[in-house]
């Protein structure tokens, strides 16, 4: 349940950035869920995956930035990630 509404925001933020100028920072409550499920493994030190979303740019109008906005949403939305364990 918790991953489905997080799905829909995540989804919701990237909807209303795109047709506009591109953000320069990650929305709100993509931050805070990054924050919370996301930074322990892939920040600036561990970049497991080699993945670093501390310093990931939310410019959707990047297809680099994009593509691996993307690929969270994905895994995000098949269960792949966050492992259960960041959730707690």
């Amino acid at each position: 349940m918790l991953q489905s509404i997080l799905i829909v925001l995540i989804i919701a933020c990237l909807v209303a950035t795109m047709g506009t100028s591109p953000a320069l920072e990650v929305p709100s409550v993509v931050a805070l869920f990054t924050k919370q499920s996301c930074f322990k493994c892939h920040n600036d030190d561990t970049q497991e995956g080699n993945l670093n979303l501390a310093m990931r740019s939310f410019e959707l109008n990047d297809l680099n930035a994009l593509s691996v906005w993307t690929k969270v949403h994905d895994r995000v939305r098949d269960s792949e990630m966050p492992p259960k364990s960041a959730l707690k």
